[in-house]
């Protein structure tokens, strides 16, 4: 985790945006990111008295319009609400209402972990005390907590395989939801030539 405000607040806010339902209800996350954003929660909070009266009250999807998710959290304290949110950089920093030199400070911060090989998230918080729900996370009041990064090893056995087909004469692309800066860092380890040949967005 780098750029951030506090390790304790991200790891208390991003564990608290898998998939978890109502105390009762409680899903073991299967999926590698979400398993690691738990073990990051147990490692830096106490279970004992971090959250442990709090229920889902309102959830938040990903859009195509904004790449974030929210929880929204019923917590002890005066039916206070408190929402966790994770998502790309670049979202959670529309929610954050960044300004320009926030935002390449940002930049700067997730092309140097993207080009480490590491898949970026950004992690914030909002509090609430109302139980009508506005339509858009961006009607919260969120405060940026710090970025993320992900690394998902390559397995031993790809780059002989990618060098194989190569020497056949089979071209190999890469199609991913990546960085191009992440995307070119892990395609240089697996032996595919990037420069000049990563091809973003519309195109």
């Amino acid at each position: 985790m780098k750029w951030m405000e506090s390790r304790r607040q991200v790891a208390a806010t991003v564990s608290r945006t898998g998939p978890l339902r109502r105390p009762s209800q409680r899903i073991r996350p299967f999926d590698p990111m979400e398993k690691a954003f738990k073990e990051l929660g147990d490692r830096f909070l106490d279970p004992s008295v971090n959250g442990v009266n709090w229920a889902l009250a309102h959830e938040y999807s990903l859009a195509p319009e904004l790449l974030a998710m929210s929880h929204v959290w019923r917590t002890s304290e005066n039916q206070k609400h408190v929402i966790a949110t994770k998502g790309a950089p670049e979202a959670v920093a529309s929610l954050c209402h960044f300004d320009a030199e926030r935002l390449r400070k940002m930049a700067r911060a997730v092309d140097a972990m993207a080009a480490d090989s590491l898949r970026v998230l950004a992690v914030a918080k909002a509090e609430f005390s109302s139980d009508a729900w506005p339509a858009s996370q961006h009607d919260f009041d969120f405060t940026f907590l710090g970025l993320i990064g992900l690394a998902d090893p390559v397995r031993p056995e790809v780059p002989a395989a990618i060098a194989q087909c190569r020497r056949a004469g089979v071209k190999v692309v890469m199609i991913t939801g990546d960085y191009p800066s992440t995307a070119a860092a892990i395609g240089g380890k697996i032996g595919l030539p990037a420069a000049g040949q990563i091809i973003s967005g519309g195109r």
